[in-house]
């Protein structure tokens, strides 16, 4: 099995990046990084799969992040959003407009939308939800039509 060293060796710039992309300063990306890495090093002793396992705990800590910070604003728009056409007239809008698309998604595909942005590809993001390339590929799919109808 992968030490834990080379887990966070390994991990921790992509998972900075995807948090960043999702939350409102690196600062924040980074705290909730750190506190998911402290949780995995806490159940290390009975973590079967470290990379999953890391990454379902990150969205686990991303959720209790917004639950303990609602209403700051996200000024940022991510790059998946921005390339299916959500328009943000004001800069001030670009965080109303970012949630409103995130909450028409399920879970699964913010994770997914939110994890395409970070860089990471169909198949790793399926092997971290235990699914086929396909799946992923087809959540995508499903994330963008639901925010195109609701564009619309």
């Amino acid at each position: 099995m992968i030490a834990f060293e080379q887990l966070y060796l390994e991990e921790y710039p992509r998972l900075v990046s995807y948090l960043y992309r999702s939350l409102p300063t690196r600062d924040d990306a980074e705290d909730v990084a750190q506190s998911t890495f402290v949780r995995v090093w806490e159940n290390w002793e009975r973590v079967n799969q470290p990379h999953p396992y890391l990454w379902k705990t990150s969205r686990a800590m991303l959720s209790n992040w917004w639950c303990k910070n609602a209403g700051r604003d996200d000024k940022r728009v991510p790059l998946e959003l921005m390339e299916w056409g959500i328009q943000v007239d004001e800069p001030s809008d670009a965080g109303m407009m970012v949630n409103w698309a995130l909450s028409l998604m399920t879970p699964a595909q913010r994770f997914t939308v939110l994890a395409r942005g970070a860089g990471y590809t169909y198949q790793e993001i399926a092997a971290v939800e235990g699914h086929k390339t396909r799946s992923a590929e087809e959540v995508m799919a499903r994330a963008r039509a639901r925010v195109k109808r609701a564009s619309e």
